[in-house]
């Protein structure tokens, strides 16, 4: 069986895994960040289920859009969640 993803390991040390509890984090982070740096438009991203999977699953090419990957690294308090190549 493949090691977890830093992404699942995160996501489980905060019980995490149900898409609409991630999704409430992920908007909120995004939000505060919009807020703290910019720009405005960060505010109302999201994050949809089907991508969610795919994090969750670690079935995913690379690193996510530099939005994402913002919100991401702030909800996870600077976390490098995602790695090159994985």
């Amino acid at each position: 069986m493949a090691q977890p993803t830093v992404f699942q390991l995160l996501v489980d040390e905060r019980r995490w895994r149900d898409y609409d509890v991630f999704r409430h984090h992920y908007e909120e982070a995004a939000a505060e960040l919009a807020q703290r740096e910019g720009p405005p438009n960060l505010r109302t991203a999201t994050i949809g289920r089907r991508q969610f999977v795919r994090w969750l699953r670690g079935q995913l090419e690379g690193t996510p859009r530099n939005d994402a990957k913002r919100i991401l690294e702030h909800l996870f308090e600077g976390s490098r969640v995602f790695r090159t190549g994985m």
